[in-house]
C-alpha cells in the first residue's frame, strides 16, 4: 500500500499528514504511532497497540454520542505499508510498525464562535470524564464547532487514548488513570476485586442518555453492559474488515481497560449524580 506523506511531524507523536486510497477514494488523513513505553512494569499495555487504544476511545466516544472524524487502525502486520514523501518532507516515519492510528482530516469550515463552543464543551464534559479524556477544553486545535444537519456540534479532532497516553511517541499513564486500578508503583490494589465488584453492581443499575442528535441513534446505555461487551467491541481496521477487540488485544490488556473504565464510570457517575448532568444519568 503506497501512502504519500505530505507533511513533517504534526503534533507531539511520530506521524503527519498523509494521503492514501481509502476504499476507492483518495483522502487526506493524519497518521501517528508510538515507539517507546514508560509504563509501570506490571501494566500490560503494549507500545504497538497504542493505535488500537486510541481507536477504541473514539469508538466509545461515538457510542456516547460525541462527534469524531472517520478513524481506523491501519493494519500493517503483513508489512503492506510503503511511505512515499512529498518533496521537502523529512523521511522520518517507520514503515515497520504493525499498526498506525489514522483519522480523517476534516477539511470542514470550523465555526469560530468560541463562546458557544465553550458552553457546548461544558455540556459534554460528563461524557469526556467518563472516558478519561484529558482536558481538551483549553486546546482549541483539538476540537471545532461544526454544523451538522442544521445543528451546531463539537467535533473532537484529537482526544488521545483516555486510559493510556502517548506524547512524543512515548506511551505513559497519568496517575489519575493508573490509580483507579493500581498503586502508583504499578502493583494491583489489594482492594481492586472488591472495588470492581461494587462498581459493576452500581453500574448495572445506571444508564447514560447518549448525546446523539439523530433520534434513531439516541439511546440509554447501561454502563455495566458497556464494560462487559468490550471484548466484542468491533474496531475499524484498514484494509481489513473490523475485528472484535478480543482478536486484537491480549486478555490482560482487555481486563486492564475494563477494570479502569468500570472504576472510573462508578466514580464519575456518583460525582455528577446531583449536578447539572443528573438528567443524563438514568437510574433503574
Amino acid at each position: 500500500m503506497d501512502i504519500l506523506v505530505t507533511s513533517d511531524k504534526k503534533g507531539s507523536n511520530p506521524g503527519g499528514k498523509v494521503r492514501l486510497d481509502y476504499r476507492g477514494s483518495i483522502i487526506d488523513f493524519y497518521l501517528k504511532y508510538a515507539h517507546t513505553s514508560k509504563l509501570k512494569k506490571d501494566v500490560p499495555y503494549l507500545i504497538e497497540h497504542q493505535p488500537i487504544y486510541e481507536t477504541l476511545t473514539l469508538t466509545l466516544a461515538e457510542k456516547l454520542g460525541l462527534e469524531v472524524p472517520l478513524n481506523f487502525v491501519l493494519d500493517n502486520r503483513e508489512n503492506i505499508v510503503n511511505f512515499n514523501f512529498e518533496k521537502g518532507v523529512e523521511k522520518k516515519l517507520d514503515d515497520g510498525r504493525p499498526f498506525y492510528f489514522v483519522s480523517k482530516l476534516t477539511g470542514l469550515e470550523m465555526d469560530e464562535d468560541t463562546e458557544e463552543a465553550k458552553i457546548m464543551m461544558a455540556d459534554e464534559k460528563l461524557y469526556r470524564d467518563l472516558l478519561l479524556i484529558g482536558d481538551v477544553s483549553n486546546k482549541r486545535q483539538n476540537y471545532g464547532l461544526i454544523n451538522k444537519e442544521g445543528n451546531k456540534r463539537i467535533l473532537y479532532l484529537d482526544v488521545g487514548c483516555s486510559f493510556v497516553d502517548s506524547t512524543n511517541g512515548i506511551l505513559s499513564q497519568r496517575n489519575e488513570s493508573l490509580n483507579l486500578r493500581r498503586t502508583l508503583d504499578g502493583a494491583l490494589k489489594n482492594s481492586f476485586k472488591t472495588d470492581y465488584k461494587h462498581a459493576m453492581h452500581y453500574l448495572s443499575n445506571v444508564g447514560i442518555s447518549t448525546n446523539h442528535i439523530e433520534y434513531y441513534k439516541k439511546d440509554v446505555l447501561i454502563m455495566s453492559t458497556l464494560i462487559e461487551d468490550l471484548p466484542d467491541q468491533k474496531i475499524s481496521l484498514y484494509p481489513n474488515k473490523p475485528k472484535p477487540l478480543s482478536e486484537l488485544l491480549t486478555e490482560a490488556e482487555i481486563d486492564e481497560i475494563q477494570g479502569t473504565l468500570a472504576i472510573n464510570f462508578d466514580k464519575v457517575l456518583r460525582k455528577y449524580s446531583k449536578s447539572k448532568y443528573s438528567e443524563l444519568i438514568i437510574h433503574a
